[in-house]
């Protein structure tokens, strides 16, 4: 009998793998963007979205999650 891995199980450990990830970078980014996230001035907190959103692109890319 061969075992095989359901569609389920899999994804499941890509979401597990992803969230590892995501923290991860959340975690790194530096206090700054964590300030100015709260920021009242929306271009203050876009230019954090934008660049939090960066990191953990990159943190995707190093670990091939995202493809280029």
């Amino acid at each position: 009998m061969i075992a095989s891995t359901s569609p389920s199980a899999i994804a499941a450990g890509m979401t597990d793998d992803l969230t590892t990830i995501v923290l991860g970078a959340i975690e790194r980014a530096p206090q700054w963007i964590r300030r100015d996230l709260e920021s009242k001035d929306r271009v203050i907190r876009t230019q954090a979205e934008e660049t939090l959103a960066a990191l953990i692109a990159d943190a995707l890319r190093k670990t091939n999650m995202l493809s280029t």
